[in-house]
């Protein structure tokens, strides 16, 4: 089986250095993933956000007329034409 590559250089012999330990490199691989996974889900939620600031505001004026009113037909009594 392949020896894989530790991020640690190996220790010297009589060394007090910590011995390369697989679940410390699966970690710190597994945390740097994390950071990545959560840097892209910052960098679409600033972009969306960003469209959703760019568009005007709306208008909540219940009583502001945006359209002229559909003209109305004719009657043939003078009483109805107002």
């Amino acid at each position: 089986m392949a020896e894989r590559p530790s991020a640690l250089p190996p220790a010297k012999q009589g060394s007090t250095a910590v011995p390369d330990n697989d679940n410390h490199t699966r970690r710190i691989h597994d945390e740097a993933a994390a950071i990545a996974r959560q840097s892209a889900y910052i960098r679409d939620l600033v972009a969306r956000s960003c469209e959703i600031l760019k568009q005007p505001v709306p208008d909540t004026f219940l009583g502001r007329r945006t359209h002229e009113p559909f003209p109305r037909e004719p009657s043939s009594s003078p009483k109805d034409e107002r």
